[in-house]
């Protein structure tokens, strides 16, 4: 701790934290003016500002038309929330009669699952309107069999 002592008060002019000597503010002026010589004129400037404002739009405008929702992917969605809803209701209905799972499970699978699905056989010419008005009617078919199937498990439980 000494040696620290000795140090600082032998080398005072290093930690001396007081005004700066006279003409610092001219040197460190003589260096922004350096710096600002160098940089690109005002122009230049304004252009790259500019540039950069329309590289935020089009990054902006790119973001939110891939952010809109396709309506054909909204009634697939659809679709599947309600399976998985009836097909839980179902496992549930069974489960509490005492029967095996596995044969609802699979009548569910094969009413709901396709070789090819419909939305990939539906034509590109068709619009994505029409692609989902006739996937509703198509998926509510399926639903309706699914809750057919819910209709006579609760029949059979009364």
């Amino acid at each position: 701790m000494d040696k620290l002592y000795d140090f600082v008060r032998n080398n005072r002019g290093l930690f001396d934290d007081g005004p700066l000597n006279g003409g610092h503010e001219a040197r460190f002026r003589r260096k922004l003016d350096r710096i600002g010589r160098r940089s690109h004129s005002p122009a230049v400037r304004w252009a790259l500002a500019a540039g950069a404002a329309a590289v935020v739009f089009f990054g902006a405008m790119l973001c939110r038309d891939g952010l809109r929702e396709n309506p054909v992917q909204a009634e697939i969605d659809l679709y599947n929330r309600s399976l998985e809803a009836l097909t839980r209701d179902i496992v549930d209905v069974s489960e509490r009669r005492g029967e095996d799972t596995s044969e609802m499970k699979t009548i569910i699978r094969d009413i709901s699952n396709d070789t090819v699905p419909l939305y990939e056989q539906l034509p590109d010419e068709l619009g994505d309107e029409k692609k989902a008005r006739i996937l509703k009617k198509y998926f509510n078919l399926k639903l309706k069999a699914v809750r057919q199937l819910r209709a006579q498990l609760s029949d059979a439980d009364e």
